[in-house]
């Protein structure tokens, strides 16, 4: 979240009449208030928006946000907006592991399993389980979160 104030700089009393994206735009960027109040503010006074960036994808984002007024001079000024977002990437290694045949009642050697982030943001591991029609033979060993 940013702050972005617009101040009266001018003679008369000014007016925001619009805020909108341009084309192109991220979504990951949002403004508020959305519809500023339409009443003037006097010269020196200022008003202040909120820029919002809230990325669902991973990568650069870029954004203009453009605020039209009622000054005659500059009735439209530009506000480039930039952000970058992170995601964490499970890794997986080995893919698979074949346990091979064994003798009923025998128990096959311990295999490992390594679950990393190979991502960049953090990552938090909530359950991790057998899934449905796994063999009841299959059991943990160790601590699972």
């Amino acid at each position: 979240m940013q702050q972005l104030e617009v101040k009266n700089a001018g003679a008369d009393g000014l007016t925001i009449t619009g805020l909108t994206f341009a084309t192109g735009s991220s979504s990951a960027f949002s403004v508020t208030p959305q519809n500023p109040p339409a009443t003037p503010f006097a010269t020196g006074a200022a008003t202040r928006l909120t820029v919002n960036f809230t990325p669902q994808a991973a990568g650069a984002h870029q954004a203009t946000l453009k605020v039209a007024t009622n000054d005659p001079a500059n009735p439209e000024v530009s506000l480039s907006l930039t952000g970058g977002s992170v995601w964490p990437i499970v890794g997986l290694s080995p893919s698979s592991i074949a346990f091979g045949q064994l003798v009923r009642g025998w128990t096959s050697p311990t295999k490992t399993i390594t679950l990393r982030n190979d991502g960049v943001g953090p990552l938090e591991i909530q359950q991790i389980d057998f899934g449905p029609g796994s063999s009841p033979s299959y059991t943990w060993v160790g601590s699972r979160p």
